[in-house]
């Protein structure tokens, strides 16, 4: 695992954590990880679990920028909103 980190996390500032799957294998899952500013990004969805077990995993776009209001591009958002990614 290598970590990458491109801007300061300050004491106590608040950072979200994005996964995401790049590939798998017979053996591996290789993902990538995302240290992203609290809030400054929002995803157009949400994968998420409700606790009953793996048949209870769903798509979710409640809470989520709408296509209006889109707002889940990470490059138009500013430079630090990045600050760290493991591979």
């Amino acid at each position: 695992m290598a970590f990458f980190f491109l801007n300061e996390i300050k004491p106590y500032e608040g950072y979200e954590l994005w996964t995401r799957v790049l590939c798998w294998d017979e053996k591996w899952v290789y993902t990538v990880k995302h240290f992203v500013k609290m809030a400054a990004v929002r995803p157009e969805g949400y994968l998420m679990n409700t606790g009953d077990g793996w048949s209870s995993w769903f798509w979710s776009k409640k809470g989520c920028a709408t296509k209006e209001k889109k707002e889940g591009d990470m490059n138009k958002a500013g430079k630090n909103v990045i600050f760290a990614l493991t591979i």
